[in-house]
């Protein structure tokens, strides 16, 4: 199998998901028990990319999106290398590009 599942302590929540896009959840402060977030549908990667590339839709990954995991990537192991200590990283909504 090649289930992957990512966890993302926050200080007021968790989030969980799957590597692969399958589900997203989110566990508040003082609940018990993962709640779904709502996302839209794909039609699949091909015909989204597609999409895109002929200015149909707009791009749902821009490149600030993947700065973004970039960032959260370099936290998970910064915080692996220091024991599993947690990482506080400051998320910024935009980035200069």
């Amino acid at each position: 199998s090649c289930d992957s599942n990512i966890i993302i302590f926050c200080s007021n929540l968790i989030l969980r998901t799957s590597a692969w896009g399958q589900f997203l959840e989110v566990q508040s402060r003082g609940s018990q028990s993962f709640e779904p977030v709502e996302t839209s549908s794909s039609s699949g990667v091909w015909d989204e990319f597609l999409s895109i590339r002929q200015g149909l839709i707009p791009n749902p990954a821009p490149p600030e999106v993947g700065l973004r995991l970039a960032r959260i990537y370099d936290a998970l192991k910064l915080s692996a290398k220091n024991d599993s200590r947690p990482i506080q990283i400051e998320m910024k909504t935009t980035f200069p590009l």
